[in-house]
């Protein structure tokens, strides 16, 4: 039987200008991820708007907005960077 391991999933999330998600996953690793480059390569995604970004939450370990739109914990996990943290 193959076992499979699950990516960390996010257990809390901070919102920082402009655009960048903070993320404490399960593991307790603390990562920023920064949604600018995705929002420039969109320019007419809702998310622009600085009030829906704002309303970003955690939900089953992803995060989520309040528009549907939603982001899964292993893409997250995979291309946020750590923070190191002192």
């Amino acid at each position: 039987m193959i076992r499979k391991t699950l990516l960390p999933r996010i257990k809390a999330l901070k919102i920082e200008d402009p655009y960048k998600l903070i993320l404490t996953f399960t593991n307790d690793e603390v990562k920023v991820y920064d949604m600018q480059k995705y929002l420039d390569e969109n320019p007419q995604h809702k998310l622009h708007d600085k009030k829906l970004f704002n309303t970003a939450y955690v939900s089953f370990g992803a995060v989520e907005w309040a528009d549907d739109f939603s982001i899964c914990a292993d893409v997250l996990y995979t291309d946020s960077k750590p923070i190191i943290q002192k």
